[in-house]
């Protein structure tokens, strides 16, 4: 049995089929844009930070196998810049070079950015970009610095608890009150101001990372915002913390890095001690590796600076895998 559509109901019919076909059309347009988005985390991860071209003529030094130049935009050498690659580290020369073996867990060669130099941001997500991924075939990794126009004897850090985000409502709200307070107090300011996040950017939704990240951009939020790891930001069930963080790496680089400010050397550090098997699966502390490196990146500081560590789970009692140790070190 055929139905027969009166005049005016033939007319909503088309109308619904053109609103549906509206309708398609934007989620396709959706579909394609984070798909871009995440197109560009894969492939922009691997031939980040600075200008890391490999020279074909250039052999590297001997007794390495990683190995770079930090420059500035005139192509001088900047000597004393602290580079690790999450392990090893090495404190470049008046020729500019760093130099080590990289450790077989090691994913990213990172420096300390020092407080004379602009923070680089990524070319697509416009997020601190103090990093470049480790490849296995290539040993050279350069990095060119901006020098700022004046010294900044004084700047504000503001620190932004955990997003968390579930949905993509959340995400909206993050953009129109946190964001919109930000950017209001950074018109204000009247001095340099930074951010840096306390981990949790999504509560378990990694699929929502992209998203976050367009309303993270230093161009969106008035100022670069850097990222300190939450718990809620390791995807499981997984086999390696490799595997666990790649989606927050591809997005936000290495968990341990430090940069300087003024006088002061801020540290984020990733602190939990997760086991990649379900959601509650994790405890607090620093595992050897991490105070490790911890220890080593504050022994390149000088006892007049302050420091700021950047966490996320607070150090609140002595079951803190290295609680004692770090206090001491502090």
């Amino acid at each position: 049995m055929q139905e027969v559509l009166e005049p005016n109901n033939n007319i909503k019919l088309k109308e619904k089929v053109k609103d549906n076909a509206m309708s398609r059309l934007f989620k396709i347009f959706l579909f394609v844009f984070f798909l871009i988005v995440a197109i560009i985390s894969c492939s922009s991860s691997d031939d980040n930070g600075g200008d890391n071209k490999d020279s074909n003529n250039e052999v590297a030094p001997a007794g390495v196998d990683t190995y770079g130049y930090i420059k500035d935009t005139d192509g001088k050498p900047i000597s004393g810049v602290v580079v690790s690659d999450g392990f090893n580290f090495s404190v470049t020369d008046n020729t500019g070079l760093y130099k080590f073996n990289r450790d077989k867990d090691s994913r990213h060669v990172r420096y300390s950015l020092p407080s004379e130099y602009e923070v680089e941001l990524h070319s697509s997500y416009k997020l601190p970009q103090l990093y470049a991924k480790l490849q296995s075939n290539k040993a050279k990794y350069n990095f060119t610095l901006k020098k700022l126009s004046a010294p900044e004897t004084r700047f504000d850090l503001i620190s932004i608890g955990d997003p968390q985000v579930n949905s993509s409502d959340h995400i909206e709200r993050f953009k129109n009150e946190a964001v919109a307070d930000i950017q209001k107090y950074v018109s204000a300011a009247g001095v340099p101001c930074y951010a840096i996040t306390l981990g949790d950017h999504v509560n378990n939704k990694w699929n929502l990372f992209s998203s976050l990240v367009l309303a993270m951009r230093s161009d969106v939020a008035g100022l670069p915002i850097f990222p300190t790891v939450g718990n809620h930001d390791f995807e499981f069930p997984k086999n390696t913390e490799a595997e666990s963080l790649l989606q927050y790496e591809n997005y936000f680089g290495p968990t341990d890095y430090s940069f300087n400010r003024g006088n002061t050397h801020i540290v984020s550090v990733n602190n939990v001690l997760h086991t990649y098997s379900a959601s509650d699966q994790y405890d607090g502390g620093l595992s050897d590796a991490r105070f490790e490196w911890l220890k080593k990146d504050l022994g390149y500081v000088s006892k007049d600076k302050m420091v700021v560590l950047c966490l996320h789970i607070p150090i609140r009692n002595s079951n803190y895998k290295y609680y004692p140790e770090l206090l001491n070190l502090l």
